[in-house]
């Protein structure tokens, strides 16, 4: 199943991807839980700005998140979240550039960066797609994680 949908202020568009049994029949549970999501800015968000007004994103890097720099093959930089003790069906955020848009946003190399696309998903997904991308270690991030009120 696919969702789009806004998020809060109409910042960004957001799009849900669950893979779970579409239909639920007496036998079956289907699990809450989004396999996938990606979000596009609709306007000039830092990675910190996304992730102070995400509050979601928090609770994948409650124990602390590395903060890892991406390189491909082509010199295009992203930046990594993934949590410090993480298991394979661990959730990570990836931001990314664009490379077809503006110079400003063609690399995310810091939290101070501007993503076109952000990405989550388990870290195996990533591993199995990204396998020749270049990682270093730049930082951790961990979020104050504040209730909804």
């Amino acid at each position: 199943m696919v969702y789009h949908l806004n998020a809060f202020g109409n910042r960004m568009y957001v799009t849900m991807l669950h893979f779970g049994h579409s239909m639920v029949g007496p036998q079956q549970s289907v699990s809450a839980a989004v396999d996938s999501l990606m979000l596009m800015p609709n306007g000039y968000w830092t990675v910190f700005q996304i992730l102070n007004d995400q509050p979601e994103f928090g609770a994948l890097c409650v124990t602390n998140c590395d903060v890892i720099r991406t390189t491909d093959s082509a010199g295009k930089v992203a930046l990594l979240l993934k949590p410090e003790t993480s298991k394979p069906d661990a959730a990570i955020i990836y931001f990314e550039g664009d490379s077809a848009g503006r110079i400003d946003r063609k690399s995310v190399a810091s939290l101070q960066g501007v993503p076109q696309w952000v990405y989550v998903f388990r870290l195996s997904d990533f591993d199995s797609h990204h396998a020749d991308l270049r990682k270093e270690v730049i930082g951790t991030w961990s979020p104050e994680i504040k209730p909804h009120q």
